[in-house]
């Protein structure tokens, strides 16, 4: 019978740091028992619209994700079954003919910033960590980061960030921190980090025995 596999979720605003905490502390696991997912892989797949309108959806709302994929997903894993993950092309707004094939580790850690936006899959957590950081930190992560992986320009980051991500961070994701068992600073440096979350797991864990 498979082992259940036990679930982190990673969340914050945008350019906190989740991804790269995540990886640290899959690092400190050892690859071979800790896998990371991220949220981003479960944007719905908008082929059947005009690529003009695809433009006007606003991806930082928590509809534009495939709520029901992303919850059979997290069953499936809970109990250590293999998922099958779409891959999400952005430039396009589409699902990529393949899948990623994710074999359930003894960790499994879920980043994004939609990990805790719904109350009955919370419940699936293990752990679930915010992290927080300034808009103006997290605004210089994503303009590096969409400069680098999109080709957008540092203009084109701010005014969506402006105008679309800090104020739905604000207006939809911000109190779902309520929800987070371990709240860190996401302007310390992740590998620092790492031990906590671990920590913080440990602990949990043994309370649940």
């Amino acid at each position: 019978m498979p082992t259940r596999s036990v679930l982190v979720s990673i969340c914050g605003l945008s350019g906190s740091g989740k991804s790269t905490l995540a990886q640290e502390v899959c690092a400190a696991l050892g690859q071979d028992r800790c896998t990371t997912i991220s949220m981003d892989s479960y944007y719905k797949d908008l082929s059947h619209m005009a690529p003009h309108l695809r433009d006007a959806v606003n991806y930082d709302h928590p509809d534009a994700i495939d709520r029901d994929l992303f919850g059979n997903h997290l069953r499936a894993l809970s109990f250590g079954e293999t998922v099958e993950i779409p891959k999400y092309e952005f430039l396009s707004h589409t699902r990529l003919p393949e899948t990623t094939v994710v074999v359930p580790a003894p960790v499994v850690i879920v980043e994004g910033i939609f990990t805790l936006s719904w109350r009955d899959l919370n419940t699936y957590w293990d752990l679930a960590v915010w992290l927080h950081v300034e808009p103006t930190l997290a605004l210089q992560r994503i303009i590096e980061r969409d400069e680098a992986e999109r080709g957008w320009s540092p203009r084109q980051s701010r005014t969506r960030f402006d105008e679309v991500v800090y104020p739905a961070y604000k207006r939809l994701h911000e109190a779902a921190s309520e929800h987070a068992h371990l709240l860190l600073d996401g302007t310390e440096e992740k590998r620092l980090l790492a031990p906590r979350v671990l920590d913080a797991l440990c602990a949990r864990k043994r309370k649940a025995l």
